[in-house]
């Protein structure tokens, strides 16, 4: 036990002071996260509709029919249904922007009947829907980012870097298990995991007053399934390519921005290129952030399939790869 938390705190230790990984594990990320939300935040226009049975000025698109507005709820961030001085509203978005327009309703109403003393009730209803900002997708994805960067290139320079300086030899003349070493740097990479994702939180929350549902038990099994998968998947590529790793992993990275809806839907591609997204881990690492934050375009059973299938293939790859490294050495 000692071992493992000793090397946990060596590997936790390496990744900061390596610029290579800081640089790809941390900073890139944040950098990511800064240069798209800046850009594509402002943009973002929240969509209002409502439907009154009295002369009302407020933000949105007014429905003269009640019925055709709740089928098509799901398209704005929020809509209000006014009847005999009672509010309906029926959220798709958590945020300032959508409470404001709601205050906003209360306050016209009041104006309206401003001789009566009765209170208006404002109710709301949260519909089960996906649909949601372009912060929020960015944020998510940005998260995902983050965790491959850390699983990738974290774990292929480790190994790489073990390997080529003869420090696994060096363990070898310890007690120390090949499980020992690969779970004592996983764990080490779970910390560091945690940290990214909470200075982006930090940073979505200072930088661009974000607002959104957090699930802290989903976010965790997220986390955890999540970085398992990506850094034994790290750990394979390593073994795989022991001498162009990193050059591997760059040209994946690029494709996996791409082509697992990180930072823009995946039904913006074209028929033939969909099928890719499929084969690409980080596009159910996204879609499990996405479920932890209440961006539902999964269910639960997914999420647990996927971070079921995240856990045990990260646990057998780590396993099968410490194994490999070491016997190597011998």
């Amino acid at each position: 036990m000692r071992n493992f938390w000793g090397l946990s705190k060596a590997f936790f230790l390496e990744s900061f002071r390596n610029r290579f990984s800081f640089f790809f594990n941390i900073l890139l990320p944040m950098v990511f996260f800064l240069l798209f939300g800046l850009v594509f935040s402002e943009s973002t226009d929240y969509l209002f509709a409502y439907y009154s049975d009295t002369d009302i000025s407020i933000k949105g698109v007014r429905y003269t029919n009640k019925d055709l507005l709740i089928k098509s709820k799901n398209n704005y961030h929020a809509v209000a249904i006014i009847e005999n001085n009672k509010v309906i509203v029926f959220k798709n978005s958590d945020g300032y922007a959508v409470d404001s327009w709601i205050n906003g309703i209360k306050i016209e109403l009041e104006r309206k009947i401003n001789n009566v003393t009765q209170i208006i009730n404002v109710k709301s209803e949260k519909v089960d829907s996906f649909f949601f900002s372009n912060i929020e997708y960015i944020f998510t994805g940005t998260l995902a980012l983050s965790i491959m960067s850390i699983g990738m290139f974290g774990a292929i320079n480790l190994f790489s870097k073990s390997r080529n300086n003869g420090t696994i030899r060096k363990f070898k003349t310890l007690p120390l298990s090949p499980h020992t070493f690969v779970f004592s740097f996983s764990f080490s990479q779970f910390l560091i995991s945690f940290i990214s994702i909470l200075l982006i939180r930090a940073i979505s929350i200072f930088l661009f007053s974000f607002d959104i549902r957090e699930n802290l038990f989903m976010i965790l099994i997220s986390i955890v399934s999540s970085s398992l998968g990506m850094i034994g998947f790290g750990v394979i590529l390593s073994i795989l390519f022991p001498k162009t790793a990193s050059s591997v992993a760059q040209f994946l990275y690029t494709i996996f921005i791409f082509f697992s809806g990180i930072y823009f839907p995946i039904d913006f591609l074209p028929p033939f290129l969909k099928s890719i997204s499929f084969f690409t881990p980080v596009k159910y690492v996204v879609e499990m952030f996405k479920y932890s934050y209440g961006i539902k375009e999964i269910n639960h059973g997914s999420f647990l399939i996927y971070s079921l299938i995240m856990s045990i293939l990260g646990f057998f790859l780590l396993s099968f790869g410490g194994k490999i490294l070491f016997f190597k050495e011998e």
